[in-house]
């Protein structure tokens, strides 16, 4: 294999072919040519191409390099022959820093050769013993040039190895988790003095890098505990005062430097509390506390995606292994090792986990292990989460043999998700089958006082809610009595619910809440008694629709709505609950009434009770009533203030969703007002749609109003707010801009003066039945749609925009709008606004209306589940899949087809029409 065809294999070749360079120029050419007919001339060029930390080193660091310019293949460490290399290399030098760049330089060519091995498809298990092994002849060098500098005997001192390092399974770039002993009867000073220069040595920045990092946490007391203990006062504390985090650290503890078989005496002293002669289940509540500290810190720290710590992560695997090895290790001494990979293999062969289970779980942790070193071994960084950069995840992908990042990330994903799953069944308690037993279960842990924490783990509801529910059942006081008895009544109902829902917490959550904010309405409680599924509409409603849960959470008595009959917004329900109302009372009440309306119509929506068309007209009728009679209360209110009525005609007009009688669940209403009449008439209606505006938008006790819209007026935002019937005919003939004469198409007279709303809508028609639909107007319409897309659609491969995004309801409703202007032209009294009554005259008809029905539904049940804030939401296109129970389980690829489609359709329109 010539130069080219090996620098190809590396992870980067770029970075290959760089680095070689780099050190052509630093060594020169001889030793390049040398390096060029090494046998390790490919292990080298992996190294180059993978790690930049690595590259450093080789090109500033000769001993470094000098391994591979050997005519002799790469070997490992030699663990003796490196101590002796080492105790005679300080032996010579006896200068504090000399001795940590002597042992730093060891380090560097020696986890070299690891590194370039392992990328060689050497085994993980040999990597981790090759890594330990150095890491314990640099210990045990350092402390021998320690005892030698302060007189102390070697024999006096101890240290243990816990963790990774004491499990022989150590990483590139992670601490060495170290405690300190000494015999008794030493110099105490002296001895800590000696320690401290040891850790300095070891973990001190000599030149920018340190030999190795040092963590001295797991010692007796941790931070906060000496440096060093005695060897009674050390086996004291152990025996009589261990946490149990430490009884867990204290399974792979090992003697590594100093009097190495006091050690395992200290650690044979130690056995009945690391493995106590019975089997110990009470220690999973042990580990189970300790991952639920994790799961907070990663949480806080934002590192869900930590290899080690964060979920399906290194630290699981560990943990499962270590617990059941405190759990039988007392009964079955062949559990007492310290190796993550040899234990799983015992515990399979003691039939403790399946041999399938077992199989698993060793290869998710030598893959997420492996992971963790390529991370940490590209800058020799002490991390655990994947970079950012596409090309590093690329390289780490290549490194490990995956043909692509994709591919390498997928199965990440799914090791995880597996790791996961075994971890959480591990530690989950024993919990009742049937979902009865457990509902009963549930009750009479949140009716008695006893610990939530199991109870929370067997069904999976936060225990902080389990507590919150329980304080809402139990809570004392005069007004709470009749309060919690009727609860307590409905808490098997609410259970059996509950624990029927994907999402159980929100579902509690907004319960919780619901019954909060209902104070003293014992009549709603009463009345989910005496109908139980009623209870049960209200939560699997509210844990899936937030339009919903946000109308119930600030009107709770809104509820009552699913005990009423159907209720259809007609304009005798609104004068009956409106009729002899003062002003302030009657806006209030429109509001609870358009509160209702919508609470019944999303009811039944949710509930597949009516199409998506009754939708519509049942949100547009109930605008137009809301309108209608807020301009009822405006003149009277403005009549009792004026003296007088208004001095003409005056008339509310629709456009948009309002005009063409579609209105959603969050549409705003785009409102227009002309007048006619005396010159009085322009200050006095100006007034008049002030008032009615505000009337229209208050928020008040019975809830909000509708969001208007006026900037549709002649002019927008700079005209005047009310235009007189001349200037706003003017306008339409002589300076209206396409997109407003389009936009016209939709114009509908609502409330008013009749005989101005007809004579306005009249005239409107025959302005726009005049446009011709030329090559001109239909360039300028298609460029105006690819700009919205573009402009406000906000789409890209993850996520949609029904209404403006590529296909969506904007390519119809443009479409609808030509077809208007044509229908116009041969039928200038036609009044039709609607578009999907317009949609129904051309001859694409049945794909059109059908298509147009289906993204309105998307539109509208995304506005029930989610509730977005913003104007023309952009949504991930993953949540296409939670509308599968109303649209289907092809719901995506029917959406991707009927957008592709509307798009085929509106180019053909145009091409033609421009033909």
């Amino acid at each position: 294999m010539d130069l080219k065809e090996l620098i190809a294999t590396a992870p980067d070749s770029k970075a290959a072919e760089r680095y070689l360079e780099a050190l052509k120029e630093t060594y020169g050419e001889s030793t390049f040519r040398k390096l060029l007919s090494s046998p390790n001339l490919k292990e080298l060029i992996r190294v180059l191409g993978f790690s930049p930390y690595a590259a450093s080193v080789l090109i500033r660091n000769t001993e470094a390099l000098q391994p591979f310019l050997e005519k002799e293949p790469l070997r490992p460490p030699n663990p003796k022959g490196l101590l002796k290399e080492l105790n005679l290399a300080l032996q010579k030098d006896r200068d504090f820093r000399n001795a940590a760049l002597i042992l730093r330089a060891v380090k560097q060519r020696e986890v070299l050769k690891i590194l370039a091995l392992d990328l060689s498809g050497e085994s993980f298990t040999r990597t981790v013993r090759r890594l330990t092994h150095l890491a314990e002849v640099l210990v045990r060098a350092g402390l021998s040039f320690c005892v030698k500098l302060f007189g102390v005997p070697e024999r006096d001192i101890l240290v243990l190895a816990f963790g990774k390092f004491g499990g022989r399974e150590l990483n590139y770039a992670s601490d060495i988790d170290l405690a300190y002993f000494h015999v008794p009867g030493v110099e105490k000073v002296r001895v800590i003095k000696l320690l401290e220069t040891f850790t300095r040595l070891m973990d001190g920045l000599f030149e920018g890098e340190r030999v190795w990092r040092v963590d001295l946490r797991l010692r007796p007391g941790g931070k906060e505990g000496e440096i060093s203990l005695s060897l009674p006062a050390a086996r004291e504390y152990y025996l009589y005062h261990i946490h149990p985090f430490e009884r867990l650290a204290l399974i792979r503890a090992r003697p590594v430097a100093g009097n190495i078989p006091l050690g395992y005496a200290l650690l044979r002293s130690l056995r009945p509390v690391v493995f106590p002669q019975y089997l110990d289940y009470s220690y999973l509540e042990h580990v189970r506390d300790l991952k639920e500290r994790i799961r907070k810190e990663t949480v806080r720290r934002g590192i869900e995606d930590d290899l080690k710590i964060g979920k399906g992560g290194i630290r699981e695997v560990e943990f499962l292994v270590q617990a059941l090895q405190s759990i039988y290790g007392g009964k079955h001494p062949g559990l007492r090792g310290r190796g993550v990979i040899p234990n799983l293999r015992r515990l399979a062969r003691l039939n403790v986990i399946p041999a399938s289970e077992a199989r698993e779980l060793e290869e998710a942790y030598v893959f997420l292990r492996m992971v963790e070193h390529r991370i940490q071994s590209r800058y020799f960084q002490q991390t655990a989460r994947l970079p950012r950069e596409p090309l590093a995840i690329t390289v780490i992908a290549r490194s490990l043999r995956f043909e692509n990042s994709e591919s390498f990330l997928n199965h990440l994903e799914t090791t995880r998700k597996r790791v996961s799953s075994k971890f959480e069944a591990f530690l989950s308690p024993a919990c009742p089958k049937e979902k009865s037993e457990l509902v009963k279960r549930l009750e009479e842990s949140l009716l008695s006082d006893e610990p939530l924490k199991e109870t929370s783990q067997c069904t999976g509801v936060p225990e902080n809610l389990l507590e919150d529910l329980r304080s809402l059942i139990k809570a004392k006081g005069p007004l709470s009595t009749k309060k919690t008895a009727l609860l307590k009544d409905l808490l098997p109902q609410i259970l059996d619910t509950l624990l029927g829902l994907p999402e159980k917490d929100k579902a509690l959550s907004r319960l919780i809440t619901f019954f909060e904010r209902l104070g003293g309405r014992l009549s709603l409680l009463q009345a989910f008694k005496e109908k139980p599924s009623m209870l049960d509409r209200l939560i699997k409603l509210i844990s899936i629709s937030e339009f919903l849960w946000r109308l119930l959470e600030a009107h709770p008595e809104l509820a009552e709505t699913l005990f009423e009959p159907q209720i259809e917004p007609q304009e005798d329900l609104f004068l009956r609950r409106l009729n002899h109302l003062p002003y302030d009372e009657a806006l209030s009440t429109l509001r609870t009434l358009k509160n209702e309306l919508l609470v019944e119509t999303a009811l039944l929506d949710l509930e597949g009770r009516i199409p998506i068309e009754t939708v519509l007209s049942r949100l547009t009728v109930t605008a137009e009533l809301f309108v209608h009679f807020t301009h009822q209360i405006t003149l009277h209110r403005l009549s009792e203030e004026w003296g007088r009525s208004f001095p003409g005609a005056f008339a509310i007009f629709g456009l948009g969703k309002l005009g063409a009688r579609e209105m959603g669940y969050r549409s705003d209403l785009d409102l227009v007002f002309v007048y006619e009449g005396p010159p009085e008439a322009t200050a006095l209606s100006a007034k008049l749609a002030q008032r009615f505006l505000s009337y229209l938008s208050l928020r008040l006790p019975g809830g909000e109003g509708y969001p208007v819209d006026a900037r549709l007026r002649p002019e927008g935002r700079k005209g005047p707010l009310t235009v007189p019937l001349s200037g706003f005919l003017h306008y339409y003939r002589e300076e209206a801009d396409l997109w407003e004469l389009v936009a016209a198409t939709r114009l509908r007279f609502l409330c008013g003066d009749t005989a101005l709303g007809k004579k306005v809508t009249s005239e409107v028609r025959k302005i726009i039945a005049r446009k011709a639909i030329d090559h001109q107007f239909l360039q300028e319409l298609y460029r105006m749609r690819l700009y919205m897309e573009k402009e406000r659609g906000r789409e890209d491969s993850e996520h949609l925009n029904p209404k403006l995004g590529y296909g969506g309801l904007a390519d119809l409703e443009f479409l609808a709008a030509i077809q208007a202007i044509q229908l116009l032209k041969e039928q200038p009294e036609l009044e039709e606004t609607n578009t999907l009554a317009i949609l129904q005259t051309m001859s694409e008809n049945r794909v059109l209306v059908q298509n147009y029905l289906f993204l309105r539904e998307v539109e509208q049940k995304l506005i029930l589940l989610y509730d977005p804030k913003e104007e023309d939401p952009c949504y991930p296109k993953k949540l296409l899949g939670s509308l599968e129970p109303w649209l289907g389980k092809e719901v995506r690829e029917r959406y991707e087809n009927v957008v592709r489609e509307n798009r085929k359709i509106f180019e053909a329109y145009f091409h033609r029409r421009n033909t």
